[in-house]
């Protein structure tokens, strides 16, 4: 996704794959986001339970991705999906 802003770049970039995520990190010699905006959802079931605890592990993915790289006064936004 592009987006034609100054000052802005956008990665897309599957957050559970650890290795692509490193890739692109080093690819484009990431340190730190000052923004990390997440808008990911499960592949849902018809199980409430199920859909909510898979929503949870992939907050968990990104908390870690921004335990990470989140600069010390970035802002970190997310969607749970319930």
């Amino acid at each position: 996704m592009e987006i034609d802003l100054p000052d802005v770049v956008t990665y897309l970039q599957d957050a559970t794959d650890q290795e692509g995520m490193q890739r692109l990190f080093d690819q484009h010699q990431i340190k730190q986001f000052d923004l990390i905006l997440s808008d990911m959802a499960p592949d849902t079931t018809s199980n409430a339970n199920l859909d909510a605890l898979k929503s949870i592990d992939l907050i968990e993915r990104v908390m870690r991705i921004v335990d990470a790289y989140l600069m010390p006064a970035g802002q970190f936004v997310f969607k749970v999906f319930m």
